[in-house]
């Protein structure tokens, strides 16, 4: 045997040991240099419940998730269907990559959420982001969640969003629109691009 065949079998053996210990990973933990350097929690749901994987993002108080609804503040709160969404840790990884894009849509190395919108403050609402009202001393149940759609004047000039809202992560989507009262009487906060 050949130098070369030698080192081709040692090579080949690594890469099936690295292949089974793969297989066996319960979590990574991917640093992401292109979200400012986020670090993203990817974790296997335990055998006996299913096969799916979930992600999270670190900060105060435990994290963020990134769901099929968008970032969950609430990870314990969460079903497990819910969580654990993504059928395999590279889907899950892609999926919140995306929204971890440098254009500030990710919760920041910092633990509070990035606006979604170009820098300085936003004055409104603006179409395809979801906004959350949740400022820390709301119970979750009682927060709003704002998918925001189109955002259009009144025949007055009034500034009008128009999009969709559910209190807390179990109640159904209403459609609705929200006025310059609505968007300066709550923390609105965007967390996360509208599908």
């Amino acid at each position: 045997m050949t130098t070369d065949e030698t080192e081709l079998r040692r090579l080949q053996a690594e890469l099936a040991e690295e292949r089974a210990l793969a297989a066996d990973a319960t979590e990574y933990r991917v640093l992401l240099p292109e979200g400012g350097g986020q670090e993203l929690r990817v974790s296997r749901q335990t055998a006996a419940f299913g096969t799916g994987w979930a992600v999270c993002a670190p900060r105060r108080g435990g994290g963020v998730a990134w769901t099929r609804e968008g970032w969950q503040e609430s990870i314990s709160a969460l079903s497990v269907d819910r969580l654990f969404c993504w059928p395999d840790a590279r889907t899950a990884i892609e999926e919140a990559r995306r929204e971890l894009a440098p254009d500030g849509s990710a919760p920041s190395a910092s633990g509070d959420v990035a606006p979604v919108t170009a820098p300085g403050t936003p004055t409104f609402f603006e179409a395809e982001v979801v906004y959350d009202s949740q400022d820390g001393y709301t119970a979750p149940e009682d927060s709003l969640r704002f998918d925001c759609k189109h955002v259009t004047r009144t025949p007055e000039g009034q500034l009008i969003a128009f999009g969709f809202v559910r209190v807390g992560a179990k109640d159904r989507w209403t459609p609705t629109g929200f006025g310059t009262d609505d968007w300066t009487g709550k923390p609105w906060r965007a967390v996360a691009r509208s599908r």
